[in-house]
């Protein structure tokens, strides 16, 4: 008959129902609550500031979590706001492990205005500076806060003065003028002015010309202190055609009016 014909489909559909049901529990609780995906590694990649521990605590991440109960997706959002890393990507690989990788910022020097600041390699602040952060960067001195520009916008005036300078410091290490600058002054009329610690000497440079200008510097330096042993207090490099030294010990002004001066 018809009607024992659809209840033995509606027993049958039933029972398969049931069958995959438990199916589907049993593979739940297999996958949720036994330890085979249990994050036994992980794994912290990019990492050059921030320890692995701040990027665990961070993040939220610990071993031994459930790599499926846990989200990824918030893991790296809480990543994303950190300020010292620019993105984050975070996966699990089964069985057990969740794998992190950041990208940071990296520091190019500290602006001194009404409070410090760190500015990074794209020329963006990012954050003021603590106790803990980078602080062997160059400090950059005479700038305002209406200097700095939001990021995105082109970089104009002073501030667009001093991060070309910074990134041509940062782009010839081989010059040992570059890595030796320890502030950097400002100055809207007359440019920038470094001050170097080894040797210590301050050096007039102007506004732009700078790889020139550092190459020039390098080589100022091997001659006076090699050649002619004699140490410099003020060199002023923002004429392209001449280089102006005040030796140490010098009585002028600083100026290049001052006859204390030597011009080479």
């Amino acid at each position: 008959m018809r009607w024992l014909r659809w209840l033995a489909l509606g027993c049958g559909a039933a029972v398969i129902t049931v069958f995959l049901g438990c199916v589907f529990i049993f593979c739940y609780d297999f996958v949720t609550q036994t330890g085979y995906y249990s994050a036994r590694t992980v794994t912290v990649e990019g990492n050059r500031l921030l320890a692995r521990e701040d990027i665990l605590k961070t993040a939220g991440v610990e071993e031994g979590m459930n790599i499926y109960l846990a989200s990824m997706l918030t893991f790296q959002a809480r990543l994303a706001r950190h300020p010292w890393i620019v993105s984050a990507s975070v996966r699990r690989i089964p069985p057990g492990e969740i794998y992190i990788h950041v990208t940071e910022r990296v520091p190019l020097a500290i602006l001194d205005m009404e409070r410090r600041y760190i500015m990074d390699e794209n020329g963006v602040v990012f954050k003021a500076w603590e106790p803990g952060d980078p602080k062997e960067l160059p400090v950059v001195l005479g700038l305002q806060m209406t200097d700095v520009q939001i990021e995105g916008e082109p970089l104009k005036g002073p501030y667009k003065t001093v991060y070309s300078f910074l990134r041509e410091c940062r782009d010839n290490r081989e010059l040992a003028a570059s890595n030796s600058v320890t502030y950097v002054q400002v100055d809207r009329e007359l440019g920038l002015t470094l001050y170097a610690s080894d040797p210590p000497v301050a050096v007039r440079i102007g506004v732009d010309g700078f790889t020139g200008k550092l190459k020039r510097l390098q080589y100022v330096l091997y001659n006076l202190n090699r050649k002619e042993g004699i140490q410099a207090s003020v060199i002023d490099l923002s004429d392209v055609d001449r280089v102006v030294v005040k030796p140490s010990g010098g009585t002028g002004d600083g100026t290049p009016a001052d006859k204390s001066h030597k011009e080479v």
